[in-house]
Protein backbone atom coordinates (compact mmCIF):
# COMPACT_ATOMS: atom_id res chain seq x y z
CA UNK A 1 0.00 0.00 0.00
CA UNK A 2 1.47 3.26 -0.75
CA UNK A 3 2.44 5.65 2.32
CA UNK A 4 -0.09 8.56 0.84
CA UNK A 5 -3.35 7.67 -0.92
CA UNK A 6 -6.54 8.73 -1.67
CA UNK A 7 -9.69 6.04 -1.07
CA UNK A 8 -12.58 5.40 -3.81
CA UNK A 9 -15.30 3.42 -3.20
CA UNK A 10 -17.92 3.55 -6.12
CA UNK A 11 -20.53 0.79 -6.61
CA UNK A 12 -23.96 2.28 -7.24
CA UNK A 13 -25.47 1.44 -10.44
CA UNK A 14 -25.90 5.30 -11.49
CA UNK A 15 -21.86 5.22 -11.30
CA UNK A 16 -21.19 1.66 -12.56
CA UNK A 17 -23.82 0.40 -15.42
CA UNK A 18 -22.09 1.98 -18.04
CA UNK A 19 -18.74 3.60 -19.42
CA UNK A 20 -18.90 6.84 -19.18
CA UNK A 21 -19.88 7.57 -15.58
CA UNK A 22 -17.12 4.96 -14.10
CA UNK A 23 -14.80 6.46 -16.94
CA UNK A 24 -14.74 10.29 -15.92
CA UNK A 25 -14.24 8.86 -12.07
CA UNK A 26 -11.23 7.33 -12.78
CA UNK A 27 -10.06 10.17 -14.94
CA UNK A 28 -10.55 12.17 -12.28
CA UNK A 29 -8.02 9.86 -9.97
CA UNK A 30 -5.67 9.99 -12.85
CA UNK A 31 -5.64 14.38 -12.31
CA UNK A 32 -4.52 13.65 -8.48
CA UNK A 33 -1.16 13.58 -7.40
CA UNK A 34 -0.72 10.52 -5.45
CA UNK A 35 -2.18 6.55 -6.76
CA UNK A 36 -6.15 5.93 -5.73
CA UNK A 37 -7.16 2.71 -4.33
CA UNK A 38 -10.38 1.28 -5.04
CA UNK A 39 -11.78 -2.17 -4.05
CA UNK A 40 -13.61 -3.13 -6.90
CA UNK A 41 -17.50 -4.25 -6.27
CA UNK A 42 -17.52 -7.55 -8.29
CA UNK A 43 -21.06 -6.31 -10.36
CA UNK A 44 -18.47 -3.86 -12.01
CA UNK A 45 -15.18 -5.92 -12.15
CA UNK A 46 -14.34 -6.80 -15.48
CA UNK A 47 -15.39 -3.22 -16.57
CA UNK A 48 -13.17 -1.53 -14.30
CA UNK A 49 -10.31 -3.80 -15.35
CA UNK A 50 -11.00 -2.99 -19.09
CA UNK A 51 -11.02 0.64 -18.51
CA UNK A 52 -8.12 0.41 -16.92
CA UNK A 53 -6.06 -1.32 -19.32
CA UNK A 54 -7.84 0.38 -22.15
CA UNK A 55 -6.69 3.79 -21.02
CA UNK A 56 -3.67 3.13 -19.39
CA UNK A 57 -4.60 4.20 -16.10
CA UNK A 58 -2.04 4.40 -13.66
CA UNK A 59 -3.08 5.85 -10.49
CA UNK A 60 -5.60 3.81 -9.95
CA UNK A 61 -5.30 0.42 -7.65
CA UNK A 62 -7.88 -1.70 -8.09
CA UNK A 63 -8.17 -4.57 -5.61
CA UNK A 64 -10.61 -7.14 -4.20
CA UNK A 65 -13.71 -6.19 -1.86
CA UNK A 66 -12.80 -5.12 1.83
CA UNK A 67 -13.95 -6.03 4.85
CA UNK A 68 -15.43 -3.38 7.49
CA UNK A 69 -12.00 -2.88 9.52
CA UNK A 70 -9.96 -2.77 6.38
CA UNK A 71 -12.12 0.18 4.92
CA UNK A 72 -11.95 1.83 8.52
CA UNK A 73 -8.21 1.33 7.89
CA UNK A 74 -8.30 2.84 4.27
CA UNK A 75 -10.67 5.85 5.79
CA UNK A 76 -7.69 6.64 8.59
CA UNK A 77 -5.31 6.84 6.38
CA UNK A 78 -6.16 8.01 3.25
CA UNK A 79 -5.52 11.65 2.05
CA UNK A 80 -9.14 12.17 1.26
CA UNK A 81 -12.28 10.21 0.28
CA UNK A 82 -13.86 9.75 -2.71
CA UNK A 83 -17.00 7.33 -2.58
CA UNK A 84 -21.37 7.08 -3.71
CA UNK A 85 -21.74 5.17 -0.45
CA UNK A 86 -24.12 6.70 2.10
CA UNK A 87 -22.13 4.86 5.07
CA UNK A 88 -18.55 6.26 3.90
CA UNK A 89 -19.30 9.67 4.01
CA UNK A 90 -19.92 9.63 7.52
CA UNK A 91 -16.66 6.90 8.64
CA UNK A 92 -15.31 10.13 6.04
CA UNK A 93 -17.07 12.86 8.85
CA UNK A 94 -15.55 10.91 11.91
CA UNK A 95 -12.31 10.48 10.28
CA UNK A 96 -11.78 14.26 9.66
CA UNK A 97 -11.46 13.58 6.43
CA UNK A 98 -12.27 15.97 3.00
CA UNK A 99 -15.04 13.27 1.17
CA UNK A 100 -16.55 14.03 -2.41
CA UNK A 101 -19.71 12.08 -2.78
CA UNK A 102 -20.87 11.19 -6.37
CA UNK A 103 -24.38 11.10 -5.88
CA UNK A 104 -27.31 14.08 -7.07
CA UNK A 105 -28.53 13.53 -3.54
CA UNK A 106 -27.77 14.25 0.15
CA UNK A 107 -27.37 11.01 2.31
CA UNK A 108 -26.12 12.90 5.54
CA UNK A 109 -26.96 16.49 5.54
CA UNK A 110 -25.05 16.51 8.91
CA UNK A 111 -21.44 16.11 6.66
CA UNK A 112 -22.53 18.89 4.48
CA UNK A 113 -20.69 21.60 6.45
CA UNK A 114 -17.70 23.61 6.53
CA UNK A 115 -16.32 21.66 3.17
CA UNK A 116 -16.29 18.53 4.71
CA UNK A 117 -18.18 16.84 2.19
CA UNK A 118 -19.98 17.99 -1.15
CA UNK A 119 -21.29 16.18 -4.00
CA UNK A 120 -20.11 16.14 -7.44
CA UNK A 121 -21.43 14.70 -10.77
CA UNK A 122 -19.46 12.28 -12.04
CA UNK A 123 -17.77 14.37 -13.99
CA UNK A 124 -13.69 14.27 -13.64
CA UNK A 125 -12.78 18.10 -13.33
CA UNK A 126 -15.53 18.57 -11.04
CA UNK A 127 -14.35 15.91 -8.53
CA UNK A 128 -11.07 16.76 -8.46
CA UNK A 129 -12.04 20.85 -7.70
CA UNK A 130 -14.35 19.96 -5.02
CA UNK A 131 -11.63 17.70 -3.11
CA UNK A 132 -9.64 20.50 -3.83
CA UNK A 133 -11.45 22.95 -1.76
CA UNK A 134 -10.54 23.35 1.82
CA UNK A 135 -12.57 22.09 4.56
CA UNK A 136 -12.67 23.01 8.15
CA UNK A 137 -13.13 20.40 10.99
CA UNK A 138 -15.37 21.55 13.98
CA UNK A 139 -13.85 19.84 17.18
CA UNK A 140 -16.90 20.83 18.71
CA UNK A 141 -19.59 20.21 15.87
CA UNK A 142 -20.96 16.07 16.88
CA UNK A 143 -24.18 15.75 15.17
CA UNK A 144 -24.04 12.22 15.52
CA UNK A 145 -23.32 12.62 19.49
CA UNK A 146 -19.94 12.66 21.29
CA UNK A 147 -19.11 8.47 20.98
CA UNK A 148 -20.08 7.86 24.59
CA UNK A 149 -23.36 6.38 23.96
CA UNK A 150 -22.21 3.08 24.79
CA UNK A 151 -21.42 4.20 28.64
CA UNK A 152 -24.64 6.02 28.71
CA UNK A 153 -26.46 2.66 27.93
CA UNK A 154 -24.61 0.23 30.02
CA UNK A 155 -25.25 2.89 32.96
CA UNK A 156 -29.23 2.91 32.17
CA UNK A 157 -28.94 -0.93 32.29
CA UNK A 158 -27.12 -1.25 35.58
CA UNK A 159 -29.27 1.68 37.14
CA UNK A 160 -32.14 -0.39 35.77
CA UNK A 161 -31.33 -4.07 36.85
CA UNK A 162 -30.29 -2.50 40.64
CA UNK A 163 -33.80 -1.20 40.81
CA UNK A 164 -35.10 -4.76 40.58
CA UNK A 165 -34.90 -7.85 43.05
CA UNK A 166 -33.88 -10.86 41.99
Amino acid sequence: MPSKFYYLTCHREENTSDDKDLLEIFKATEMLDNPTIYPVHPRNKQRALRLQEQYHFSKIILTEPVGYLESACLVKNAKKIITDSGGLQREAFYAGKKCVTILNFVCWPETMINGRNELSQPIAEEIVNKLNNPQKVDDTYMPFGNGFSSIKIVEAMENYMKGINL
